[in-house]
Parts: C-alpha cells; sequence; structure tokens
C-alpha cells in the first residue's frame, strides 16, 4: 500500500474538483491539505510546484490542485497532468487517459473549455465565491474584480443571465450529440468505460448543482435538457469504491458540507455512502473531524459518533492541515525556539553538527539567546493554534551589516517532519510582505543546496560568494538578497 498522496484543495471551492474524482476512481490513499486563496502561492513556491498560467503582466499564476506524491517525492500541478502522473505511476489502478486516447482527451480539453467551462464561468464564479471562508472570500472577490469587474454584474438577471444559460444549454446539447454519433446514447465518451473526459464534465455538473442548490429553479431546468439526461448522468459518476482521507484540520460546517456534498452527488443510485466518525470534536460553530469517508460493505453507517481526545498518531493529521498563524516572538517561547535554534545550526551545512559544541549547549542558549532573537532583531514564529505547537520561525535583523541590500534574514528554520505543508511558504510571504520596502538579504553555505533552491524560488538571488573556515575546511558561503519588484 502506498503512502497517502498528499492533496492540496481549496475549501468551499466546487469549481477545482476534477483531481478529487481522478484519485478516488483509482482508489488511491490520500490526505486532503486546506490552503485558503491568499496562500496558494506562497505554498507553490515552497513545495516546488510549477505555476499553470500567466498572469496579463507576464508574473506566473499559482493555481489548486496539487498533489505531492512521498512515494516518488514528485509534486504535480494542474488536474489533467495529475491524472496523466497518476495512470503512468500507479499502473495497477483503473485508467483515466488511455494512451491511445492522450491525443484525443488533449483534443477534448480544449474543446470542453470553449463549449461547457467558458460559458458557466459567469455564473459559476460568482456563486462559487460566496462558499468561500472569509478570508479567501474576500481575496478572491479583490483579484477577479480589478481583472474583470465586479462580481454582481457577471450574469445580472435579466438578458444577459439568460443569454448565459442559452450558452450552457447549446454547450450540453452539442455534448449530448458528441455522445450519440451513431444513434445511440452512450453513458460515457469510450462507451462502458470511464476516462478523464467524463469526469472533466462531471465535475462541472456535479459543481454547477451544488452552488446553484438542487432545489433551485435554475438547476431544475438543467435537468430537463436533453431528455432529462443531464440528471440521469449525476447518477452515476463515480463507479468504483473510494477511499477520501479528510484531514483533521478545523473545518467549518460549510467545509464538511462541502465534502460530503461532493461525495453524496457522485454516489447517488450507485453507492450506499457511509461515514466512520471517530473523535469528532465541536468547538462553537466549528467542527474538528477526524475521520475517514468510503463506501464499501464493512463501513458503518452515516453519521457522527463522538469519542475521545486526539490521539498521537491523530496529532499528525492534525498538524497535517490546522491553519497555522504567525505572530511576534516573546519570550515565553524561548523554550520552544531554543531546540529550533540548535537545529537550525546543524542543517545549515550538511555533513557539519554545530549543536554538540560546548558554547551550544541548552543552558548557554538559555542565556545569550534574549539578546540574539530580541535585541536590534524581529522574531517571528509559526504556531498551530490548536495545539501551541511550533512548527517554524524566522529572525530579521533590524541593522544588518550590508543595510543597501536590506534588512538580514538571519534564521529561517521550518521544524523537521513539516516539509510539504507550505509553512516555509507562508513564513516567506509574511517576511517578503513586512520587509516590502527595504528588501532582504541573508547567508547560506553553497553546499546548502535545498536552502537555495527554496530561496531562489522566492527571487531571492547571489551576490556575493565568501570564504570561510569551518574548523580546517574552508567553505564557500552565498549571500542573497530580494528586492521586491
Amino acid at each position: 500500500m502506498p503512502e497517502p498522496i498528499i492533496f492540496y484543495d481549496i475549501p468551499g471551492n466546487a469549481a477545482k474538483d476534477q483531481a478529487w474524482f481522478s484519485l478516488n476512481y483509482k482508489g488511491l490513499p490520500y490526505k486532503t491539505h486546506w490552503v485558503e486563496y491568499p496562500h496558494i502561492a506562497g505554498l507553490c513556491k515552497d513545495i516546488g510546484a510549477s505555476p499553470t498560467r500567466t498572469f496579463p503582466n507576464g508574473s506566473p499564476q499559482y493555481t489548486l490542485p496539487v498533489i505531492y506524491d512521498p512515494n516518488t517525492k514528485t509534486v504535480v500541478s494542474e488536474s489533467a497532468l495529475i491524472a496523466r502522473y497518476l495512470d503512468k505511476t500507479y499502473p495497477d489502478t483503473p485508467t483515466l487517459i488511455p494512451a491511445a486516447t492522450d491525443a484525443l482527451h488533449a483534443a477534448f480539453q480544449e474543446a470542453i473549455g470553449t463549449t461547457i467551462t467558458e460559458p458557466l464561468m459567469p455564473i459559476m464564479l460568482p456563486a462559487v465565491n460566496l462558499q468561500l471562508n472569509p478570508v479567501s472570500e474576500e481575496y478572491f472577490r479583490r483579484t477577479r474584480e480589478a481583472r474583470f469587474g465586479k462580481l454582481e454584474e457577471w450574469s445580472p438577471p435579466g438578458p444577459v443571465r439568460e443569454a448565459h444559460w442559452k450558452a450552457i444549454e447549446a454547450g450540453l446539447h452539442k455534448v449530448t450529440k458528441w455522445l450519440s454519433m451513431d444513434g445511440n446514447e452512450k453513458l460515457f465518451f469510450m462507451g462502458e468505460t470511464i476516462s478523464y473526459a467524463d469526469i472533466t464534465l462531471g465535475a462541472s455538473l456535479v459543481a454547477l448543482k451544488r452552488v446553484l442548490g438542487p432545489d433551485s429553479q435554475e438547476w431544475k431546468n438543467v435537468k430537463t435538457w436533453d431528455g432529462g439526461r443531464w440528471d440521469r448522468r449525476m447518477g452515476i459518476q463515480l463507479t468504483y469504491p473510494f477511499i477520501l482521507w479528510l484531514s483533521p484540520a478545523l473545518l467549518t460546517n460549510s467545509e464538511v458540507a462541502h465534502m460530503y456534498e461532493r461525495i453524496k452527488i457522485c454516489a447517488a443510485n450507485t453507492h450506499i455512502l457511509f461515514m466512520h466518525a471517530q473523535d469528532i470534536m465541536i468547538r462553537g460553530d466549528v467542527l474538528d473531524p477526524r475521520y475517514t469517508l468510503l463506501t464499501g460493505p464493512s463501513s458503518v453507517p452515516i453519521g457522527i459518533m463522538s469519542g475521545p481526545s486526539i490521539s498521537p498518531s491523530e496529532q499528525e493529521y492534525l498538524a497535517m492541515s490546522e491553519a497555522a498563524v504567525i505572530r511576534s516572538a516573546t519570550l515565553d517561547d524561548l523554550e520552544q525556539i531554543i531546540p529550533f535554534y540548535l537545529a537550525s545550526l546543524d542543517t545549515s551545512l550538511p555533513g557539519i553538527t554545530f549543536s554538540d559544541r560546548p558554547s551550544h549547549t541548552e543552558e548557554k542558549m538559555r542565556a545569550k539567546m534574549p539578546d540574539r532573537l530580541f535585541s536590534s532583531v524581529r522574531t517571528v514564529v509559526l504556531e498551530l493554534p490548536l495545539t501551541k505547537e511550533m512548527v517554524g520561525y524566522a529572525s530579521v535583523k533590524s541593522d544588518g551589516s550590508v543595510k543597501e541590500n536590506g534588512a538580514e534574514l538571519d534564521r529561517f528554520f521550518v521544524k523537521a517532519g513539516m516539509a510539504g505543508r507550505g509553512y516555509g511558504g507562508l513564513i516567506m510571504e509574511y517576511l517578503q510582505k513586512e520587509w516590502r520596502d527595504s528588501g532582504l538579504w541573508l547567508h547560506v553555505f553553497k553546499k546548502n543546496e535545498r536552502a537555495i533552491r527554496f530561496y531562489s524560488r522566492w527571487g531571492f538571488e547571489i551576490f556575493v560568494e565568501e570564504e570561510l573556515m569551518v574548523g580546517d575546511q574552508k567553505e564557500i558561503v552565498c549571500r542573497m538578497r530580494w528586492k521586491s519588484t
């Protein structure tokens, strides 16, 4: 059994479900890591995910979904590329894009974009925005309206909206013709077999039903088109049992409803849906679910079953997706920061251990760290608010020795075992906003290739290389700097 794939998704966004369906269709284990819209770029840079398109000004645009496969140490962006990766890497699972149809699927993606996706956008996106969490809703509205105008004006009631619906109906009618070229109605594009083409179309229908509401008049109208074909299709979207590993994030009721609605719509008429729930904890209007959703005979009927507090293994899941927050460090944080500081020393130069030197005992660190962290230095920590666990920290000197190159980023460290979760990106995104005017610079050993790659993804460039004696060994130290563009 492979390790669970990390699936980065946006809570509340119904328009991003193709990769979700693909993972479920293949029956691959995965964990969902929720990412809000303002944090997507930071996460992608942090884990090395490629941008999927560019903004009008030529800058890279990062989008979700993204997966990280710990079995191959691979990061993949964009739903269709994820499907192709899963086919290649897990050939013993149901195929999404058969090799002989790869070019046809590429053509289909382009055709469905102009036929279905583009007509849907004016109606879908304003409705999707209303289902996002507040931090994402504000960001989504601000960034879209800056480019395309007020969301409420995209498809206002009246002739404009009626024209949009006619375009959608015409697009779905065209798809009906594609599926009936020989005079017989086919359920799937490949006849009796589900392919990625079906997932693409099905995801659009599921999303449309969800944002409109199943009882809305507009969705009822869709159900009558083409002799009721699209209502029938909703009953059979997935034909394989699936497992959804829902990370134990703090989810609002609406987010839990979003995940349930995804499954309920897909499973209707073909599966009995079950939920095995463990350790459900309710705090006001927030659910803290630690459960697995699945279909299959070994499950128990859907419901919520209360249980004991968080187990040690669940702490790992909790850390996986709980929304981390950045705050200024205080003296009370020293007990957690000191081990971080010593660990950061040992990762700064591969193959060299600094923390075992006499000058670096915890007692001596406790005496010198207050000045190191709080005298002419600003230190911030990244913390999981529920457990109060510190997962990263950074310190910036306000009187750096190379002032013309900005403030000196003296320390930057994310806790071991937390790689691939976007924590480094969250910290760096914060630092670059705080020191946007002055810029930042730092020292890094040239042998620390991983750190150099990370800083380079965040726009840092090497401007000086210096020699430094470490014991009797000569090492190269790089100075890197970042300036806001």
